[in-house]
């Protein structure tokens, strides 16, 4: 068996994702990541949610930011892309949100 150990500190890293989970329908929810490589630095951070790639805003430092509003109730997987052109390293964290409809309609809409 061949072990083999990455030191994270030079190579693509991505960490700290913060999300809205559960969500509620018809909200949205600002998935933020931090995304780091020491020696070459990032090129671009992409979020991959029902088969589309959109890109992420970089905020600052090493953050960056996606607001997504669901279309459908249920769970919303998603994948998180950054590259480093220059390696041509490729990172990828996979995650989910799950969006719920708890909000009673109001009297108003219970008419129509």
């Amino acid at each position: 068996m061949n072990v083999c150990f990455v030191d994270a500190s030079i190579g693509l890293t991505i960490e700290n994702l913060t999300k809205t989970d559960p969500l509620e329908f018809g909200h949205n929810s600002n998935i933020t990541i931090d995304v780091n490589h020491t020696a070459n630095g990032v090129d671009i951070v992409l979020i991959e949610i029902g088969g589309t790639n959109n890109t992420t805003t970089y905020v600052s430092g090493n953050e960056y930011n996606y607001t997504w509003q669901p279309s459908a109730v249920g769970n919303t997987p998603f994948i998180i892309y950054a590259n480093d052109t220059v390696g041509g390293e490729w990172n990828s964290l996979a995650d989910s949100i799950n969006v719920q409809d708890n909000t009673a309609p109001s009297p108003l809409e219970e008419l129509m």
